[in-house]
């Protein structure tokens, strides 16, 4: 037989190529991902030089002048938030000066009062104060003037953003001061979450412009942020990672924590509800949990990480946890309780990205970079409103120049990671190339071997057969000579008794010489049909005795196919009855009719012959019955491991049911 390989050359060729086209726009898809990451990290870090330099010289602007040197603002904190107004006008209260950077004064339940002592420098002028906090709870300005409130508003970010005096994602307060009169602004603040209170003074065009480049710092942001997703979600589209889909969840989630942290979802998702403080730390909580699932997705194959697998199980248990309770928890708990899980989390990342990075794994060198740039970003943004560090551009815009360099980067690092992947699954190809290789080489020599031996016993088996069937054709013409033979016998006999008794041994070797012409003549050399081989017997038997034309033979025979060894007594069996029903059971050139009824039942060959004849003699017994020929179907029946049973005055019923044997393993 000819070698065949399993997967045919011209199959396996066409896959080759169509892998190998795969391949080629895998890489090409890759190379293009990191030329992208890597534009959009260039062109981020220019992005935000530029917009530092133009905001430099904004500021610097002789025009305009220092931003917080027109007034000079001082606190006072109220630990029961029982003082009002009325007690602002009253004076008497001892206010401390608010110094510039040093605005943040944590947690607290305290009311805080704050103080702007204003003078106009030229004449009547408009300016604008902002609290740069947008997520202020409740804040009442006045502004006073010789004792007497002029203007009043009252907002927060409880409050619909139409209430405010001006909208604006910070909280903006616009005043008209007369040249030469001095005025007093109060501002009274609560809030569940930090206290807050950078505080700026702007004139109209110089607020006007240091809004627009607020807003354009904000948009390209955020459009970067929605770029990154949008490519990210391309890439997933074609690639099929889910490392990217779950980037994008992430991105999406941190942009989003972003907007709400800027005030931006605030004014532009959802401006008539301000029921919307749990937002906060919800958003904490999903961004910290994409996170997880994210880098677990990302490093999915170094055993290093698998070690770590029950603490990130329990991580993402902990915050799907907290994120759920966050619906039920006080704001401030739940703020804090994120920013403490956050710092667990970030510890517990740095520590399983250090100790890839240790053991060589190439693409988390990218994610500690990456999340290095994010935590340096933030450190610089809390260190500036804690007054440790000056207030500049890097220092204010640190999350937001902190994050996107970090998804810069980590688009560099799905990139990488894909690539280790594509050389990864080239080496298992490459394997497995060569395994099917060998494998085609041992499984065409042992198709060889069986294939020699297969032939070998084909012609064992041909010789089997014809030698059985020669076998069977031999057996059958001896038993055909001894039936002549006897036949000649009992033409010489004048003894009646004698001859029926020769005749009734020529039925019996007849019916097992029928046996053989059956095998001999069927492809199966040792099964027969037993009904094919009764309706044979039962012809050949009524023909002997020339009742063919007065006795009616019926049959209802299954094919039941039996071994030799059941069908030889089933057929003298089947003899003895119908040499008996026609030699007793009818009288001398009288008609009758004999029945065989042969089924199968659950394993169980059923036999039923009867007559209408003239029946048995009273009393008679199968078990106890002298003659030659119920002692033989006695005899053969418990042969078969049959039961068996014969009744009968009025004709006789024959019944006999045994269990078929299974075909032997050669006889299959």
């Amino acid at each position: 037989m000819e070698a065949v390989d399993l997967w045919p050359s011209g199959f396996m060729g066409q896959f080759g190529n169509h892998c190998s086209s795969l391949r080629s726009s895998f890489y090409e898809l890759v190379g293009q991902a990191q030329a992208m990451a890597k534009i959009c990290l260039v062109a981020m870090v220019l992005l935000f030089w530029g917009i530092n330099r133009v905001q430099a010289e904004a500021s610097s602007d002789s025009k305009y002048g220092p931003r917080a040197a027109l007034f000079a603002a001082s606190y006072l904190q109220d630990k029961t938030g029982e003082l009002s107004m009325r007690d602002m006008l009253q004076g008497g209260m001892t206010f401390s000066a608010l110094k510039a950077g040093k605005t943040d004064f944590g947690f607290t339940k305290s009311v805080y009062w704050v103080k702007v002592d204003l003078a106009s420098v030229s004449e009547e002028t408009r300016y604008y104060l902002e609290l740069a906090y947008p997520l202020m709870d409740d804040i009442e300005f006045s502004l006073v003037c010789d004792g007497k409130v002029v203007e009043h508003y009252q907002t927060g970010f409880r409050r619909p953003f139409a209430e405010r005096p001006l909208l604006n994602r910070n909280f903006v307060f616009p005043m008209v001061l007369s040249a030469g009169i001095r005025y007093s602004a109060f501002l009274r603040l609560a809030n569940a979450d930090r206290m807050e209170i950078p505080l700026y003074l702007w004139g109209q065009d110089q607020f006007i412009e240091s809004s627009n480049v607020q807003l354009l710092i904000l948009g390209l942001y955020f459009g970067f942020v929605v770029l990154i997703a949008l490519y990210n979600l391309f890439m997933f589209a074609v690639l099929r990672f889910p490392a990217f889909l779950l980037y994008v969840t992430y991105i999406l989630l941190f942009g989003f924590f972003m907007a709400t942290q800027n005030g931006l979802s605030y004014e532009f998702l959802w401006p008539q509800s301000w029921d919307n403080h749990k937002i906060l730390p919800q958003t904490l909580a999903l961004f910290e949990l994409a996170v997880t699932v994210f880098l677990w997705v990302f490093f999915e194959n170094p055993p290093e990480i698998r070690r770590y697998k029950k603490y990130f199980t329990i991580s993402e248990v902990v915050l799907g946890a907290f994120f759920i309770c966050s619906y039920i928890l006080n704001y401030t708990l739940a703020i804090q309780l994120a920013a403490i899980l956050l710092f667990c989390q970030a510890t517990f990342l740095m520590y399983v990205g250090s100790r890839l990075l240790l053991r060589g794994n190439r693409t988390a060198r990218y994610v500690m970079l990456a999340f290095s740039f994010l935590l340096v970003g933030g450190a610089l943004y809390w260190l500036k409103i804690l007054g440790i560090v000056e207030s500049n551009f890097i220092s204010s815009y640190g999350l937001q120049i902190g994050s996107a360099l970090e998804i810069s980067l980590l688009s560099l690092a799905i990139s990488a990671r894909f690539h280790e992947k594509s050389r990864e699954m080239n080496e298992m190809l490459e394997k497995a190339n060569e395994e099917k290789s060998k494998l085609n080489v041992k499984i065409n020599r042992e198709l060889e071997e069986i294939t020699a031996a297969k032939a070998e016993l084909d012609i064992a088996f041909s010789i089997n057969d014809t030698l059985l069937k020669e076998v069977h054709h031999r057996v059958k013409n001896n038993l055909q000579i001894i039936s002549s033979l006897l036949k000649l016998q009992s033409h010489r006999l004048k003894d009646a008794e004698a001859k029926g008794a020769i005749d009734d041994s020529v039925n019996r070797i007849f019916s097992m010489a029928l046996i053989h012409e059956e095998l001999y003549k069927n492809k199966n050399l040792a099964q027969v049909s037993l009904g094919d081989y009764i309706q044979e017997l039962s012809t050949q038997i009524l023909q002997l005795y020339e009742a063919g034309t007065r006795i009616e033979m019926r049959l209802a025979l299954d094919e039941i196919p039996i071994e030799i060894d059941q069908a030889i007594p089933c057929g003298l069996i089947v003899n003895e009855i119908i040499t008996n029903s026609v030699k007793h059971a009818f009288p001398p050139g009288g008609s009758g009719r004999i029945a065989i009824e042969l089924h199968e039942s659950e394993g169980r060959a059923c036999l039923r012959v009867t007559d209408n004849g003239s029946g048995l003699p009273a009393g008679i017994d199968i078990r106890t019955a002298s003659s030659l020929g119920l002692q033989l179907v006695r005899t053969l029946s418990e042969q078969l491991h049959g039961q068996t049973e014969l009744r009968g005055t009025r004709g006789t019923v024959f019944e006999i049911e045994f269990p078929i044997e299974p075909p032997k393993p050669w006889s299959q």
